[in-house]
């Protein structure tokens, strides 16, 4: 890090970002020794995937998301149901599919609350989930928690404020879920 700052010129440099591995907060330690001006600034994204990883670990968020995953393994194992639903899918929405949850792509996780077709009334074996109104209940709050990650993550044109703007209203839909 040191030399690139170095061969570019340490007067370009107001900022460095990094994650937090020991080694970078090293690389960061040295960098702001010997160029007082340059501050160390953590990477937002990384942290806010971090934070994310957190939450979906947690029993509760694990429980919906697997639940979630069982509705979509019916629709993608059932040639039948699967077909119903994809037509009502181009039906009733400019585009769309049932998509898995990715351990490595969170996103993926948010994309699974993303859409809601009546055809999951129909289905039997995933019947005792999709009419348990209190699984309706936590997507949709796990669906408030992640909503901000996917704000402040999507655009190219994020700014470190919008970032932590996002994480506040994270924080809020965090606060209003009532204690279990």
């Amino acid at each position: 890090m040191l030399k690139v700052i170095e061969n570019v010129g340490n007067s370009k440099f107001i900022a460095i970002v990094t994650d937090a591995e020991t080694a970078m907060q090293l690389a960061k330690r040295k960098v702001m020794n010997k160029y007082p001006h340059i501050m160390a600034i953590r990477c937002i994204a990384h942290h806010i995937n971090l934070i994310t990883k957190d939450i979906i670990s947690i029993d509760w968020a694990k429980e919906i998301l697997q639940k979630c995953q069982k509705v979509i393994s019916f629709f993608h194992g059932t040639h039948r149901a699967g077909d119903a639903l994809r037509n009502k899918i181009r039906k009733f929405f400019s585009k769309g599919s049932l998509k898995s949850s990715v351990k490595t792509c969170w996103s993926t996780t948010w994309d699974i609350f993303s859409e809601q077709p009546d055809i999951f009334i129909n289905a039997t074996k995933t019947k005792a989930i999709i009419q348990d109104r209190q699984f309706w209940y936590n997507v949709k709050q796990l669906k408030l928690i992640l909503k901000p990650v996917k704000s402040a993550l999507e655009f190219n044109t994020t700014t470190l404020a919008d970032c932590f703007f996002e994480l506040l209203k994270m924080a809020r839909a965090i606060s209003e879920i009532p204690s279990f």
